[in-house]
């Protein structure tokens, strides 16, 4: 299943790829919220580095576990992040079915869930804990609170 709208993968794109389900973008956050509750992973393979993962956080706000590319700060999600994977090319099939394989069998032995990944995200990454961490760093920081 394809979620998302890129001009680079127009649904064309999917539309000789057996087995592929091109979904499109979204046109509320409801419609959003409907499409996350009916996965049980997502996978963000882009060749485009990634400052701050958005699309990370919502799905592990949305209790997803993830696969995705070791690109930008996805990389540092992912050594918190317990229920995730990374590939370093994601331009390698092979790499990139072996790291969705692996966070498959996790799912389906019950070595991680969406209750797992909600609690990991509340815990690290809820607006509350990062508010309260940048409050933190700013009124410790020197050049700031002299």
């Amino acid at each position: 299943h394809i979620h998302g709208y890129g001009v680079d993968y127009p649904q064309s794109y999917f539309e000789n790829h057996a087995g592929v389900i091109y979904h499109g973008g979204y046109d509320t956050p409801q419609d959003q919220a409907v499409a996350l509750n009916n996965l049980d992973a997502v996978v963000l393979l882009s060749i485009h580095s990634e400052g701050m993962p958005l699309s990370i956080i919502e799905s592990m706000a949305a209790g997803l576990p993830w696969v995705a590319s070791a690109r930008g700060g996805i990389t540092e999600f992912s050594e918190l992040c317990p229920d995730s994977e990374l590939v370093d090319s994601p331009e390698d099939y092979e790499q990139c079915l072996s790291a969705v394989l692996r966070l498959s069998s996790r799912i389906l032995n019950g070595m991680t869930s969406r209750t797992a990944q909600r609690k990991f995200w509340q815990s690290t990454f809820s607006p509350e804990v990062v508010s309260a961490q940048w409050i933190e760093y700013l009124n410790n920081s020197p050049e700031i609170s002299s």
